[in-house]
């Protein structure tokens, strides 16, 4: 059974300064970690009506009515992040409906109620009521005063006129709300109106609830937006699209998109989530287990609680091991300069001596816990050259100076191997996930993505405009001056990548090669130093078979053969997507790559990464998927260790499922008697 506001459906939103990651450390807390960089950080806690992104087989049921539906919970804040009570922020809760129209709810009105009464022996004016964060509807002023009603000369025995004395009658009544008084429910200020009931000067008792703010109740069902309850309307609790709590700095200043020069961490634990009345119905059946691995992406998925992604994966038949590429944007931490704009990426850098940010090391370690939970038994952690926010000075480059970029958008770029720099904080990430791993009771193994020398085949950030020349990217300043020192001479200036290979720019390739298979030996090293850690790489076999397209000193410059041999690694990866996805003539020699001559892997220490289906190799989805599974399957039918699909984002964003299981069976008996046999030649 699933319900509304279930802690691993909540996901973060957050506009590209702020970073958050949300995890559920038990099945009644939620726990949202952030790091805010600017004045006008946000980051959302969000439900959807709609389990969008995921796939139909392991999607919760879609309800937009919210009638019923009482959510409750005790929240804690850690960092400057502002109180959902702030008196001057306001924080808001967003309800969104699928007309596009929102409804802002103050949160501070919602929390949990005390009562209290107040005794106002003269009201003449406004009165600050010893709570502040007045109860909606819930206040009751009641007024007594001896009212003169009359005059009365009085006289001594004498008739003697003494004083006139005036005639007082007691009255008292119930005051009515703007009529009688007004009340400032954020202040808890209390104010005569004008040609007010209450007689000036009165005395009142004023009886009213107000946020003890402990914890806070929302009842759908009676929900009013405003900052104010006598200008409040109330919400409708239907055809609703999304609900957002708000988590934002405690300096929020809206419109004031500039960096503070800061990385401020902030925590705020949900306790005691509970929900009554928010029953959505049953998942659809688990599907079987079968053969193929997940591969997922953390900068495709940082939004989402790990837990519902290890738990959906396994609903759809995944098992065994994960293959987490880290990316290349979000989970570093990062700052800028006090002032500069908060929508320009490059006016952040990521911190060199932080790695890998607090809320990605937590939803990291969570993802771990529903792994073990879910019977994973591997975690392969891929760590990328690619980069979006690195300094200026670790980036290759291109002769001009210009720095490598990709046909992303908005475009990465490279680290420089040979730079110490980039290698000090290579190993502090790496180590900062390796120790989660070793913590969580898995085996460390480190897989180096596609690493390479890039070659600006196209123009940053759009993958159909060709760069003239496709010049190399070799020439950052720490590459051209381990060069000079090593070689005595300066590295020669490829303004294209079709270099003749003559003696001399032969010496370059061959050098620039070695310290790409450097800087996977120090790869290799930093996983080694923890006991029982493996090593791999994935590569990609076309950018070594593609004559057509890669000129040859790139194929050469990106293939370190000797460094990645049988003995090196304790398996290699290899990758095949636009070549298999558009039916490549070429494709099936993918296969054989590992086993060549130079490497020498067996099928079974070779893992295959099948995928992926994209909109911009122009050919139906379908199709697509269709020939990504031929690809699979074949892999596992060759004996190859493991197949992963890339990836999780694209199967779930396309329901994508293998045809089981009957398809697969002579596959499998197939794998099984290659490995046997492999097993069998390297043992005898």
């Amino acid at each position: 059974m699933a319900f509304k506001f279930q802690p691993e459906f909540m996901e973060v939103e957050f506009n590209f300064s702020a970073m958050a990651s949300v995890v559920s450390p038990s099945p009644a807390s939620i726990e949202v970690t952030g790091h805010f960089r600017s004045y006008s950080d946000y980051i959302g806690l969000s439900f959807n009506s709609k389990d969008y992104r995921m796939h139909e087989g392991a999607r919760y049921p879609e309800s937009g009515d919210y009638a019923g539906a009482v959510l409750s919970f005790s929240p804690v804040f850690s960092g400057n992040v502002a109180r959902f009570d702030d008196i001057y922020l306001l924080p808001s809760l967003a309800v969104n409906y699928r007309d596009g129209s929102q409804g802002l709810v103050t949160l501070g009105f919602l929390s949990d109620k005390g009562n209290q009464t107040d005794y106002i022996p003269y009201f003449v004016g406004g009165v600050n009521l010893s709570q502040k964060w007045i109860a909606w509807d819930s206040e009751t002023v009641y007024w007594e005063k001896d009212v003169v009603v009359g005059y009365e000369d009085v006289f001594d025995g004498e008739g003697n006129y003494l004083y006139t004395r005036e005639i007082t009658e007691f009255r008292s009544g119930i005051g009515t709300r703007e009529s009688d008084y007004v009340i400032d429910y954020v202040f808890g200020l209390l104010a005569p109106v004008a040609g007010s009931g209450i007689p000036y000067g009165a005395s009142l008792t004023v009886t009213y609830a107000y946020g003890l703010h402990q914890s806070y109740i929302i009842d759908f069902s009676s929900l009013k937006q405003g900052t104010h309850p006598n200008h409040a309307a109330s919400l409708p609790s239907a055809a609703i699209e999304k609900v957002v709590f708000p988590i934002i700095p405690s300096y929020y200043v809206e419109g004031k998109h500039e960096l503070t020069g800061r990385s401020d961490e902030i925590t705020v634990t949900f306790n005691s989530w509970s929900v009554s009345g928010g029953d959505l119905g049953d998942f659809p059946p688990p599907k079987p287990s079968h053969p193929f691995r997940a591969a997922e992406g953390y900068d495709d998925e940082y939004y989402r609680n790990p837990y519902r992604l290890v738990q959906a994966m396994h609903h759809l038949g995944y098992r065994k091991v994960i293959n987490l590429y880290v990316g290349a944007s979000h989970y570093y931490d990062k700052k800028g300069v006090e002032g500069a704009s908060s929508f320009d990426y490059m006016a952040q850098t990521l911190i060199p001596a932080a790695g890998v940010c607090s809320a990605a090391k937590k939803w990291f370690r969570y993802l771990l816990k529903a792994m073990k939970e879910f019977e994973f038994e591997d975690i392969i952690v891929s760590m990328s050259m690619e980069n979006l926010q690195m300094p200026e000075a670790w980036k290759q480059r291109l002769f001009n100076g210009e720095a490598g970029q990709t046909g992303w958008e908005p475009p990465t770029s490279f680290f420089s191997p040979t730079n110490t720099e980039v290698k000090t904080y290579w190993e502090k990430a790496v180590r900062d996930y390796m120790d989660i791993v070793v913590e969580e009771g898995f085996t460390p193994i480190l897989q180096l993505w596609e690493p390479w020398w890039w070659w600006q085949e196209f123009q940053p950030g759009d993958i159909n405009a060709p760069y003239p020349g496709r010049p190399p990217c070799f020439y950052d300043e720490a590459t051209k001056n381990m060069y000079l020192s090593e070689k005595g001479k300066s590295l020669p200036v490829f303004t294209s990548s079709e270099i003749s290979l003559n003696a001399e720019n032969l010496e370059a390739i061959e050098w620039l090669r070695g310290k790409l298979g450097d800087f996977s030996n120090f790869a290799r090293s930093i996983v080694k130093s923890y006991i029982g850690g493996k090593y791999t790489v994935l590569f990609f076999p076309p950018s070594v078979l593609d004559e057509e397209r890669v000129p040859e000193a790139m194929r050469m410059v990106n293939y370190p053969a000797d460094y990645w041999k049988l003995g090196n690694l304790d398996f290699i990866q290899i990758e095949d997507y636009d070549w298999l996805v558009c039916d490549n003539i070429r494709h099936p020699d993918v296969f054989d790559f590992a086993r060549n001559p130079k490497l020498k892997y067996q099928p079974h220490l070779t893992h295959y990464f099948a995928g992926f289906a994209w909109e911009q190799f122009l050919l139906p989805i379908e199709l697509q998927w269709s020939r990504i599974e031929r690809a699979a399957v074949k892999g596992l039918s060759m004996g190859i260790k493991e197949v992963f699909i890339w990836a999780g984002t694209q199967i779930r964003r396309d329901s994508w499922s293998p045809e089981m299981p009957l398809k697969y069976i002579p596959t499998i008996i197939n794998r099984t008697l290659v490995h046997m046999e492999e097993t069998k030649q390297k043992e005898g």
